[in-house]
């Protein structure tokens, strides 16, 4: 994100009172106000498709539904429990734009005498421009559900991560591809008047490849990859398996048939597609594309064996150690914020300040024409301030890959080859991100927790970033986050397609060519304790960028379906350097 400073300076002239919120403020007079922003910015340039959206190029992209509040709290910053003078500073207008360094003029806005520190909050404008975003547009621009009551109580504003999906009901396409799978493990056939299913057929191996094919582990069962891709390769698998068995078994036996049969339900089930060879190529519109038809990440597709069918499962309970899917959220929009006193001066007409003044001309030099400091408006206040520069409410990861060895462990201590291609990085998901406060800081207390699915990682033109054996760290990975609880761990995943041709052991299976994995790191604050710094208590801070190198060493924690991130018994698959930057008072530090 680029770095670079706001700051909004309010011009007042005396006028008639036009309204008031309560009979309190109907004996104060109000005057009118003419308001500024400044923005001045150096940028970085990062090779990222969404570095423009983070703005770590040289690309401010202005700000909308910009929200001023004035409130009267005298001498110091606003606190919960404030009162505000107005719900919001009223007819902006069309601001006048200084072309050399980013200055923002608005005329004619009314405040209430008594004022002396503002609130304000804005919305980066979206890439996308106006309108309803789409899902697309969410994943570029990121999201945040915002709420300000109309009397601007600040124990109701709020911000929260946007759920992908939003409901913890099971999609249509779930349902479709568990009915398929039951359809296969139940199975059965008639020799000589009897009926055979597949689950008690006594030949060991159909038997196996039964208890294979239900996830069964002892006497229990296990929880299964249940996206599109996983279920494809999967019946494929199977496919193969028995296929080959087939020839081993005499004419019209309970087993031969039974595996003609079994091939049969794979390869005819409503929708299926096949090859020239009768092998499963499609699943048909209805199985096909899932869980990315609803935004979510494979690993988030989950089926287990309930004992007579397989049904989607969707939130974490003692049987199902996953994060459930209503909790999948888009990436953090890029929010603007200041809480600041102000500064006042009783001289006319400052504009040519700002219309007509030098480009080189600081903040600093601004703020020494205004006499009172700390000031408040009075009926003789001519022109104010908002001393602090608005910085960015959330919070800048930026995360690059470490380079691997040429082969890297899976859990079975077999050597998978690493080429250049071979595991792309798909995407990244961040754990324990939660609602903010009007201050954009999370409350002490228990509340929901959300992970931000971030799938655009690729390079400026859409090109992977990949595990590389030769490249000695990747471009920089760029994600906007909500501040973290103080002393709190964050998991952060990163999710990676098997691109070649082993098939591997991860933690809870194996992982296919063509299907996805996902490897776990856990990331604590750099110092905690009363002697850490502010941003040191806590993995991300607002207005501040944690960078995160990634180090993969073995694919032997490999996930195939992605589990509790709020779990302890995380495996960590990945090993973490972290670096915080913090911001100046003058400075914004998202870059």
């Amino acid at each position: 994100m680029t770095k670079g400073q706001i700051y909004i300076v309010v011009f007042l002239v005396l006028a008639t009172f036009v309204g008031c919120k309560n009979e309190e403020d109907a004996a104060v007079q109000e005057v009118t106000a003419e308001l500024a922003f400044s923005v001045s910015a150096s940028a970085e340039q990062h090779t990222r498709m969404t570095a423009n959206v983070v703005q770590a190029n040289n690309n401010y992209r202005g700000i909308t539904d910009l929200r001023i509040v004035p409130f009267a709290a005298r001498g110091r910053k606003i606190q919960l429990g404030d009162m505000a003078k107005r719900e919001r500073v009223n007819d902006l207008g069309q601001p006048y734009e200084r072309t050399n360094s980013w200055f923002y003029y608005y005329q004619h806005c009314s405040f209430m005498e008594g004022v002396s520190s503002f609130l304000v909050y804005g919305r980066a404008i979206p890439t996308y421009g106006s309108g309803t975003p789409t899902m697309a547009d969410k994943r570029m621009n990121g999201s945040l559900d915002a709420v300000f009551p109309l009397d601007m109580q600040l124990n109701g504003v709020s911000f929260t991560p946007t759920p992908i999906y939003g409901s913890s009901t099971a999609d249509a396409k779930a349902t479709a591809l568990a009915a398929y799978l039951t359809a296969i493990a139940n199975t059965s056939v008639t020799v000589s008047g009897t009926t055979t299913t597949w689950k008690n057929v006594t030949h060991s191996a159909l038997k196996a490849l039964y208890q294979n094919f239900i996830g069964q582990k002892n006497t229990e069962t296990a929880d299964l990859a249940g996206s599109s891709t996983n279920v494809l390769v999967f019946v494929q698998e199977l496919y193969n398996q028995v296929h080959g068995q087939v020839s081993s078994y005499p004419e019209n036996s309970v087993e031969r048939e039974l595996c003609l049969a079994i091939l049969n339900t794979i390869t005819t089930y409503q929708g299926i597609t096949t090859t020239s060879e009768g092998k499963v190529s499609g699943l048909g519109t209805a199985m096909s594309g899932f869980p990315a038809s609803i935004g979510l990440p494979d690993g988030a597709a989950v089926v287990r064996w309930t004992g007579t069918k397989f049904e989607p499962q969707t939130q974490t309970t003692t049987m199902d150690n996953i994060t459930g899917i209503a909790r999948y959220a888009y990436p953090a929009e890029l929010y603007y914020y200041a809480n600041s006193l102000i500064r006042t001066s009783s001289i006319d007409d400052r504009s040519s300040t700002y219309t007509g003044g030098a480009a080189s001309q600081t903040w600093e030099n601004v703020l020494e024409a205004y006499e009172q400091n700390p000031g408040y408006v009075t009926r003789h206040t001519k022109a104010v301030a908002i001393e602090d520069p608005v910085q960015y409410g959330v919070a800048h990861l930026q995360m690059k890959l470490k380079s691997v060895t040429s082969t890297l462990p899976d859990a079975a201590g077999t050597s998978i080859s690493v080429g250049t291609n071979t595991f792309p990085l798909t995407a990244v998901i961040v754990g324990n991100q939660h609602p903010v406060g009007f201050d954009f800081k999370p409350s002490d207390t228990e509340d929901d927790e959300y992970f931000i699915y971030d799938t655009q990682v690729q390079k400026s033109g859409g090109a992977n970033l990949y595990l590389s054996a030769t490249v000695a760290e990747s471009d920089l990975i760029h994600t906007l986050v909500l501040q973290s609880k103080d002393e709190e761990e964050v998991a952060v995943v990163l999710e990676f397609l098997n691109n070649g041709t082993q098939t591997f052991e991860g933690v809870d299976g194996l992982v296919y060519p063509g299907t996805k994995f996902y490897l776990v790191a856990k990331v604590k604050p750099e110092t905690v304790g009363a002697n850490a710094e502010d941003y040191e208590k806590r993995v991300f801070t607002q207005d501040c960028v944690t960078t995160m190198s990634m180090k993969v060493e073995s694919l032997e924690k490999a996930y195939n379906v992605l589990p509790n991130l709020l779990s302890p018994r995380l495996e960590i698959g990945v090993e973490v350097i972290t670096d915080w930057m913090q911001a100046e008072p003058t400075n914004v530090m998202l870059e």
